[in-house]
C-alpha cells in the first residue's frame, strides 16, 4: 500500500516525492507509469523511476556526449560549498538524463572543458560536477 502521509514517504524504499530527491536526481519519465497518486497536492512516484542526471562534463567522463540540441532536463543551482566569485550568467548546472547523451566507442577525453577568466592577473573558474 501506498504511504499517506509524507512523514512516511521520507526513505520509503518503493516510493517518492520529489521533492526528497538529492541534487542530481530526477524523475524520468514523469506519466501516468510512473505516478502511482498525490498526497497534499504533491505527486508519489515510483522509487524506480529516479534517473540520475550528470552534467555535460559528467557524461564525458562517463565515455559519452550529448546529443545534438538536446535539453536539459533541470538546472541545478552551485552548491553554497562553491559560490560563484562575482555575479554571471551562469547560475547553476544543466543537468541531462541518459538519453541526451549518446553512447560513443571513442570520446575524446583529452581534458576538461573549464571556463577561464583572466582578470587582474587572476584566473576564476566555473564548473559543475
Amino acid at each position: 500500500p501506498v504511504p499517506t502521509t509524507l512523514k512516511a514517504l521520507k526513505g520509503h524504499p518503493l516510493y517518492v516525492v520529489e521533492r526528497d530527491l538529492k541534487r542530481h536526481e530526477g524523475i524520468y519519465p514523469k506519466d501516468k507509469t510512473t505516478i502511482v497518486g498525490t498526497i497534499r497536492g504533491e505527486y508519489i512516484y515510483k522509487r524506480t523511476a529516479i534517473a540520475s542526471l550528470r552534467s555535460a562534463d559528467g557524461w564525458l567522463r562517463e565515455s559519452r556526449s550529448l546529443i545534438p540540441q538536446s535539453m536539459p532536463y533541470k538546472v541545478s543551482a552551485p552548491p553554497p560549498s562553491r559560490p560563484l566569485s562575482r555575479p554571471s550568467n551562469f547560475y547553476g548546472c544543466l543537468l541531462y538524463t541518459s538519453d541526451a547523451a549518446d553512447e560513443e566507442d571513442s570520446v575524446d577525453l583529452g581534458g576538461r572543458r573549464i571556463l577561464q577568466q583572466k582578470k587582474n592577473g587572476q584566473n576564476m573558474e566555473e564548473k559543475c560536477e
